[in-house]
């Protein structure tokens, strides 16, 4: 079973589609106790400022703080909400001037139209991609330049040296190339499997054209469109969804090509970066295309002064073949001596920033000195082999003293990044009932198809009990266990997101000959899910009836009942029967828009 792709059949569950075309009419049922919401980002959760968190980065539209600005009119375009968990609120970020002399480099030339970082899980991808983003007009580490005066290139850049500035500061080192990147930037994009509509093509269109519109360096686009009203027609989210190749060419690559022959947009290269294509094809329509294929469609459509930065996992390369960039590997650690450096500098850095963790790296007799830290940082990005999340889980388990380095074979250490969340899961619940307190909590937080309130996620936890409900105060102990771990992080608009994806693909499924401690099962959260949705949510809209349907799909909860029903009488009557009483107007999620254009049942 395709455990995200709503793309699997079974016998017993058909589709969406089947489900709602065997239920006619409407059916009284009990109102929502509080706010509604689709399965997409809701206005009130698409952003117009930036705002920084103690756990996350949030990405937003405008420079945050308590600074007020003239805001210029806008077009009626709203540009999705991004936020990327984090734990730290100013995470560690050292080396990587290599990979951006690098984009930099290739992004010179007129015939290169885009750079590919692929990278293992965990390998900074996304780090890489949020500096980006940071050093933008859009990020809280913008520089007031004037764009108009930058060149078509990004201008020569001094390199630091190795080693002794390592420790100056915690912050980047010298960055210089990085900022003149950001300084570029004109639209962004993060992929996340668990926001689906982050991983569509129509609010990936929509909210690029409402981000360009934002960018200093294309006022006279943001112009065009509040004087001529047919391109904000041809950018709304209902052209996006009925015909995105023309909201994509007409509204937006046109234009801007007459723009800068017009001499009305600045002779610079400006930039488009995209975060984890990999995601989005976890998403992927019945018909129709994923934003990667998309992108390769229409990549030579693109200006040629109008460049991309992507990224995408190791484990799905191929789906970037067809674009013409130039690709950057995170993963050859063996025969690129930058990401060792890279590695071992970040290790390095941490030691030497935490006398807890010198103090728990004890080789020589329990002498302190640099050249075992230096050893010890090697040996442990070896064992990375590229993986920054492991380098930094590893190391917060040395600092907190769950890990005492005493021997120089480091047997101690785990060996890859499954063995950390291992070590991290027996640490924090000791005994079985521990785990199965907040077990369910965490299914949840994989099935869902969108970010969960706190009180969403409480509601779908009782919705899956036979038994008496929890208390609102007991959930709210189990959830602080949750997030005091990590595990799950808080956003900026109140809502909850897994870690990191790796820790939800862990939960999910392990590697053959490795422990299934602590696995849960994905059915379980979506049956939470689809009961708490038709118990209170009820009647349904039509973007809630098609995840209700996905939800209902995936739980499989009428699976093995085939044998205990008469033959007039099927698991998928069943699932119908529910589809059926959860809303007033099946026909009308039918004939919604995202079924109509790009169904994913």
């Amino acid at each position: 079973m395709s455990i995200l792709r709503g793309s699997s059949r079974e016998q017993s569950s058909d589709s969406v589609v089947s489900l709602m075309s065997t239920s006619s009419s409407p059916s009284p049922s009990r109102r929502l106790p509080f706010q509604q919401r689709n399965n997409s980002v809701p206005n009130n959760r698409r952003g117009m400022l930036i705002n920084y968190s103690d756990k996350t980065n949030t990405l937003g539209h405008a420079r945050g703080g308590h600074v007020q600005y003239k805001i210029a009119p806008q077009p009626a375009l709203k540009p999705l909400f991004f936020e990327v968990p984090q734990v730290e609120a100013d995470p560690v970020f050292i080396g990587r001037q290599w990979l951006f002399n690098e984009i930099e480099q290739e992004l010179r030339k007129d015939s290169n139209r885009g750079v590919v970082i692929v990278g293992c899980p965990g390998s900074g991808k996304t780090a890489t991609i949020l500096q980006l983003v940071d050093y933008s007009v859009f990020g809280r580490k913008r520089e007031d330049v004037t764009y108009s005066t930058i060149g078509l290139h990004y201008g020569d850049v001094g390199h630091s040296s190795d080693s002794a500035q390592i420790y100056e500061s915690r912050a980047s080192v010298n960055q210089e190339v990085a900022r003149l990147l950001g300084s570029h930037v004109v639209g962004y994009h993060f992929c996340q499997a668990d926001n689906s509509s982050t991983c569509h093509v129509p609010e990936f269109v929509h909210s690029i054209a409402a981000q360009l519109c934002q960018a200093p360096q294309l006022v006279a686009y943001r112009d065009l469109l509040l004087r001529e009203t047919t391109y904000q027609d041809l950018l709304s989210p209902r052209s996006c969804h009925e015909n995105p190749h023309n909201a994509l060419v007409k509204g937006i690559l046109d234009p801007l090509q007459t723009l800068r022959q017009m001499g009305r947009i600045p002779n610079t290269s400006c930039l488009l970066v995209v975060d984890a294509l990999n995601e989005s094809e976890l998403h992927r329509p019945d018909y129709g295309d994923t934003i990667t294929s998309f992108l390769a469609k229409h990549i030579t459509r693109f200006p040629s002064w109008l460049k991309m930065v992507v990224t995408v996992r190791t484990a799905f390369h191929e789906i970037t073949r067809l674009l013409p960039f130039h690709e950057v590997s995170l993963d050859r650690i063996s025969t690129n001596k930058h990401l060792m450096r890279d590695l071992t500098s970040y290790a390095l850095l941490r030691i030497d920033s935490s006398p807890a963790m010198r103090a728990n790296i004890t080789i020589n007799n329990g002498k302190q000195d640099g050249s075992t830290y230096t050893r010890f940082s090697s040996h442990l990005a070896n064992l990375s082999k590229g993986c920054f999340l492991y380098m930094r889980l590893t190391l917060d388990l040395i600092e907190k003293g769950h890990l005492v380095v005493k021997s120089s074979s480091y047997k101690v250490l785990p060996v890859n990044l499954n063995q950390v969340y291992l070590l991290s899961f027996n640490l924090k619940f000791t005994t079985t009932r521990s785990y199965e307190r907040v077990q369910s909590m965490l299914q949840v937080c994989m099935a869902t198809l969108v970010p969960l309130q706190p009180h969403e996620l409480y509601h779908s936890v009782n919705a899956g009990l036979v038994c008496d409900p929890i208390t609102w105060s007991e959930f709210q102990q189990r959830l602080d266990i949750l997030t005091s771990a990590q595990f799950l992080i808080p956003r900026q608009d109140g809502t909850l997101m897994l870690a990191h994806p790796t820790l939800r693909e862990w939960l999910l499924r392990r590697e053959e000959n490795e422990s299934t401690k602590f696995v849960c099962d994905i059915r379980a959260g979506h049956a939470c899910i689809a009961l708490r949705m038709s118990r209170i949510e009820a009647p349904l809209d039509p973007e809630q009836l098609l995840a209700l349907g996905h939800h209902i799909l995936k739980a499989h909860i009428y699976k093995n009942m085939g044998k205990g029903l008469t033959s007039a009488c099927t698991p998928r009557d069943l699932q119908a029967l529910w589809v059926f009483h959860s809303t007033d107007n099946v026909s009308a999620a039918l004939a919604c828009l995202q079924n109509t254009y790009s169904p994913n049942v």
